[in-house]
């Protein structure tokens, strides 16, 4: 079963899809994530629009997790 919906904004920038994935989300109780979200301009858009979360190198670039080899 699907629990979220990602929306990848560096493939599409268009208000309007952007605006139709989150209203079909809503209507099924899903979240939404925007990913690749880097610039507040994307991040503006996206929250204007109604998608509830958002990832990218706005907030943060990616972090390299700390391996444990001892297991």
């Amino acid at each position: 079963m699907v629990s979220l919906l990602k929306i990848s904004i560096q493939i599409t920038r268009n208000q309007d899809i952007v605006e139709s994935i989150s209203t079909m989300a809503k209507k099924l109780n899903m979240p939404v994530i925007a990913e690749f979200v880097s610039t507040k301009e994307e991040f503006e858009m996206v929250k204007h629009l109604g998608v509830e979360y958002s990832q990218g190198y706005f907030f943060n670039a990616p972090l390299k997790l700390p391996i444990n080899h001892e297991q």
